[in-house]
């Protein structure tokens, strides 16, 4: 699979106001791509565009299309997702697996590195994810949690085990996780895995869920169950296994993502207003 990613105004031919915004890394879930991805969120980015510039980026490894998406994006492909066919998420092993690990790494830097190139300059700021793309985000904010707990310990003389390589340092704020199933999928290094501190996310993250998701029914826990309970912010809406598109729907989900974006000194001011931008839709 191509790792190209796709910005918010990259299919649009007029001149891009997002290139400052501070950006968001949106990654699919499993059976689609970052094309059909851009598309499923459409509304929510029309409502983001006047504060972040959102990047879409292709899962590494191809795959048949996902549940309905062969039945809309028949021919949106090729389709990809963030896991080998054969590799059972839920199973997965406690050590981190390169084989996994190294083109995740590799399609997401190269996606950010694009984005730079095309003369995007605003800071890396959150990710947003959704179903295994939500798990996927997950498990990157607990491996930059991770990492920087090293790096603490490190000015601290204290011993500690060097992290998997991971390409270019992030320092990703929050993150949105929507219809995100559970486990976080180990992408470092555990130093310590008595401290339920190195297994719980921590990192403050938007949690959305459809109150009548099929796809998630079978799971016995969701992503929020990985994360500090002080650290979460939850919206419930009445849809199945999808991104909220109705305006009313969106408006809730918008809203806590700005919320959480003031909470973190992403957008400074009291309304986090930084003019008007228009996007392709």
């Amino acid at each position: 699979m191509s790792a190209s990613g796709v910005s918010n105004s990259s299919m649009n031919h007029q001149p891009d106001q997002t290139l400052h915004l501070p950006r968001i890394l949106c990654l699919h879930g499993g059976g689609t791509n970052a094309r059909i991805f851009r598309t499923q969120c459409r509304v929510i980015r029309r409502h983001l565009a006047s504060f972040f510039r959102l990047v879409f980026v292709d899962a590494p490894f191809s795959s048949p299309p996902g549940p309905d998406v062969g039945r809309v994006y028949a021919k949106w492909g090729p389709f990809c997702n963030w896991f080998p066919m054969g590799v059972d998420p839920e199973t997965i092993s406690a050590e981190p697996d390169l084989r996994t690990i190294a083109p995740i790494n590799e399609h997401i830097q190269t996606a950010m590195e694009d984005d730079d190139r095309a003369g995007a300059t605003g800071p890396w700021v959150a990710l947003l994810g959704f179903s295994r793309g939500a798990q996927i985000a997950g498990s990157l904010m607990l491996r930059q949690q991770q990492q920087q707990q090293q790096q603490q310990k490190q000015l601290q003389d204290t011993p500690v085990k060097t992290a998997l390589e991971a390409g270019t340092p992030t320092n990703f704020r929050f993150a949105v996780l929507m219809a995100g199933p559970a486990p976080l999928i180990p992408m470092t290094e555990i130093i310590d895995s008595g401290d339920t501190d190195k297994v719980l996310l921590r990192v403050p993250t938007v949690h959305v869920y459809g109150r009548n998701d099929s796809v998630l029914r079978p799971f016995k826990h969701l992503l929020d169950s990985c994360c500090a309970p002080d650290s979460i912010r939850k919206v419930e809406w009445d849809a199945d296994h999808q991104v909220p598109l109705k305006t009313v729907d969106v408006d809730v989900v918008v809203g806590a993502i700005l919320d959480v974006a003031r909470q973190t000194g992403v957008l400074h001011n009291s309304t986090g207003e930084q003019g008007t931008v228009s996007v392709d839709i």
